[in-house]
């Protein structure tokens, strides 16, 4: 499944990229996580993680999926061509987010 803000469900309702992320990963609870991405990386590198992760075999997950998620975002936004997709960026969001620290809070256990 892709989260491209298609119609969802029988009742055709909209759902955003972070929510539908939050589903296919099987991590609604960590819906502001995902919202933070949203805002910070380019959704193409969003997409390409998104794939990855749900492409990688369910007996070789670690911890969660969304952890997986996680970690392949942080991975591709190290490397070019996202790097410097990021870098002309980040004068337009602000990277950190109440939202984001919260996620750091939860996830540096």
């Amino acid at each position: 499944m892709e989260c491209n803000n298609t119609h969802q469900g029988t009742s055709h309702e909209r759902i955003s990229w972070a929510t539908c992320a939050g589903r296919v990963l099987n991590d609604e609870g960590n819906s502001a996580c995902y919202r933070a991405f949203e805002r910070r990386y380019p959704r193409g590198l969003l997409d390409q993680a998104l794939k990855a992760a749900l492409a990688y075999p369910e007996a070789e997950v670690r911890r969660t999926r969304g952890a997986l998620f996680v970690g392949i975002v942080r991975m591709l936004a190290k490397q070019d061509p996202w790097r410097s997709q990021l870098a002309s960026a980040e004068h337009i969001a602000p990277i950190r987010s109440a939202e984001e620290s919260n996620y750091h809070d939860l996830t540096n256990h």
